[in-house]
């Protein structure tokens, strides 16, 4: 093949056979039933190589050392120790390049207890981004309606520019860079309230939303979206087993938000309803703050919806 696109031999062989094996994983998998049929990667989706040996990172230096392009300047955000496994470069579409090191540490951290004593329960909503069953609601920072007039703007722009053209290249450019701010504007906020998430609690419980059946709701799809629900629960799932700590996930049809603390069902609630009161005890409840206690006690015990035996899952403070 090489002799047929010369332009191959520019490019070390390693990210070539990653790719190839990527590709060969991805049917596999199809051929196995066990994931669908491999997607098209075209060549203006995310640009990546990854060199899984023959580089070397130079902390003192200040330098990567990659394959067939020599000593390349970079900005360490942290130093580490451990077995180097695999280094994998990525582009941004604003032409920035990032590279990422895959570490094998020896020291394993000690397993902490998965008790509910230690736990806590998260509601993921629109109105508030988390309602916690400690009490504490997090603000929707909503990045993206903060800069939606601007985008708008300089997407304006872009359609009157002639594709190809110099300034049709700037005015992407400027559009690219202000998605990139919207991202890592969100990343950063899911990273801080995730860390400290696991830093605070030895179990986080969350319900397994239907995120991609929700974004069918044109109406709301935009903000569902912009929320990044997968990548918090994505975020929490690796930092809890980075940290010896647990996730429990509870099924996407419980009872959460409708189940009150004495058993009582409330089969009328519409998402409109904020605030409902209980026919049985009295007790009003905020719907998020019900769902963040009900979402932890359901991943700890079977809940129970009936009113028959409306003790089983016992009294927990609103």
């Amino acid at each position: 093949m090489k002799k047929e696109l010369p332009w191959l031999s520019e490019v070390a062989s390693q990210p070539l056979q990653q790719a190839l094996i990527r590709l060969d994983k991805g049917f596999t998998r199809f051929f196995r039933k066990k994931k669908g049929y491999p997607g098209f990667k075209s060549k203006r989706d995310r640009q990546s190589a990854t060199f899984p040996q023959g580089f070397k990172v130079e902390f003192e230096q200040g330098v990567l050392v990659l394959p067939k392009l020599g000593a390349v300047k970079a900005v360490y955000s942290r130093t580490f120790e451990g077995k180097v496994k695999t280094l994998t470069v990525s582009k941004t579409p604003t032409g920035k390049f990032y590279a990422s090191v895959l570490v094998e540490e020896e020291n394993q951290p000690s397993i902490k207890p998965d008790v509910e004593e230690n736990a806590v329960g998260v509601d993921l909503g629109l109105k508030h981004f988390a309602v916690l069953s400690t009490g504490e609601k997090v603000e929707h920072p909503k990045h993206l309606e903060k800069h939606l007039g601007r985008l708008r703007v300089l997407q304006r722009r872009l359609s009157r520019k002639q594709k190809g053209s110099n300034n049709y290249r700037k005015a992407k450019l400027k559009v690219a860079l202000l998605h990139e701010r919207v991202a890592n504007s969100r990343a950063d906020f899911l990273h801080k309230l995730s860390t400290r998430l696991v830093r605070e609690f030895d179990s986080i419980c969350l319900e397994d939303l239907n995120i991609q059946g929700m974004l069918a709701n044109g109406k709301l799809a935009r903000h569902i979206g912009q929320s990044g629900w997968g990548e918090f629960r994505r975020m929490l799932e690796y930092k809890t087993e980075w940290n010896g700590k647990h996730v429990r996930i509870i099924g996407r049809f419980e009872p959460s938000s409708r189940l009150c603390y004495c058993g009582y069902y409330h089969h009328a609630l519409t998402l409109s309803d904020r605030e409902w009161d209980c026919l049985d005890c009295g007790r009003r409840h905020d719907r998020d703050e019900l769902a963040a206690n009900n979402i932890k006690r359901f991943a700890y015990r079977k809940p129970n919806t009936g009113r028959d035996t409306p003790g089983e899952l016992g009294e927990v403070s609103a």
